[in-house]
Order: C-alpha cells, then sequence, then structure tokens
C-alpha cells in the first residue's frame, strides 16, 4: 500500500515531491542523508534522463549521495554538486544470469565535533553475478574489464583499478 503521514507503506516516486520533502526533513535532522531508491528500466545500462533528472532533485533536498537499485544491471555514475549519484549496482542475489555486478565504498571524513560529515572517497568493487551469487573476481583482467565497462557507462567520472571514483 501507499505510505501516508500516518501509515507505513510504499513511498511511490511518480509524484516526487513526497519524497523530496523526506530527504529535506532528514538533511535537517541527519549528518548525512543517503537516499535510495528503486527506479530504472530492467536490463537497460543507461540511467534515463528523468533518473538523472530526479537524482540531481535529490542532491538539492539535501541528499549528500543517492544510491538506486532495480535495473538487475549496473548503471553508471556521476558527481553532482560534488556529491555522488549511483544509478545501480547491478544485481546481489537475485537470478542465475551472468552479469556484471558491484559494491561500493563510501569512506566518510568525520571532523571532531562531528559536523560537516563529507565524502572522502567512493570506491566501486567490481563483481559477477551468476548461479544465484555474487563474487568479487580474483582475476585483476576480469576486474578491469568490469571497471571500465562502469566508467563507460558513467558521467564524467574516473575510476581507477583499485575502484577509486574521482570527478
Amino acid at each position: 500500500p501507499q505510505a501516508t503521514k500516518t501509515t507505513p507503506g510504499i513511498l511511490r516516486c511518480y509524484d516526487t515531491s513526497m519524497f523530496l520533502a523526506e530527504i529535506a526533513k532528514a538533511d535537517a535532522q541527519a549528518d548525512y542523508v543517503i537516499a535510495n531508491v528503486h527506479w530504472g528500466t530492467e536490463y537497460d545500462n543507461m540511467a534515463s534522463k528523468e533518473q538523472r533528472a530526479f537524482a540531481r532533485k535529490m542532491i538539492d533536498a539535501g541528499a549528500d549521495a543517492v544510491i538506486g537499485t532495480h535495473p538487475h544491471v549496473l548503471q553508471g555514475m556521476e558527481f553532482y554538486q560534488g556529491k555522488p549519484i549511483i544509478y545501480s549496482l547491478g544485481n546481489f542475489w537475485f537470478n542465475d544470469k551472468n552479469l556484471y555486478s558491484g559494491m561500493l565504498t563510501l569512506t566518510l571524513t568525520v571532523p571532531e565535533g562531528g559536523s560537516n560529515i563529507s565524502l572522502k572517497t567512493m570506491q566501486f568493487i567490481p563483481c559477477l553475478q551468476y548461479d544465484l551469487m555474487t563474487t568479487e573476481p580474483t582475476d585483476a583482467a576480469q576486474r578491469q574489464k568490469i571497471i571500465d565497462f562502469e566508467q563507460k557507462i558513467s558521467y564524467g567520472v574516473a575510476i581507477d583499478a583499485d575502484g577509486i571514483v574521482t570527478e
């Protein structure tokens, strides 16, 4: 059922105003806000123009990072106003298809006193999803192939051999 102000449920994003209001509310109460959204076209590696526009609105509303899910495949990533947007990391455990996937590590800088927390590093960890499981490839060439693919579908980022993502 649809979430309301008084009952739990799904927060649908067709009308983004409620979602953006929740992000703004979280921003007023939290030191670091990560918006996680279920979006995108299944098995399409490219984020849509609607996803990209909505991600930027989430950052403008107060999100410090946006991480998307749903398409079952990797989609690109980018930075907007210095904040990361990851459109999809693919599947973790879902089906027996052989697909590129990934994990993500965000390392934050927390100054003494705890205010003004910021992103220090973002690391993309290349993975393969197959046979109902996800593994991190040990072969350097396979890891690099996945990193190269993620960079190809991303927007203005560089990803080094260790997976460190920069603008």
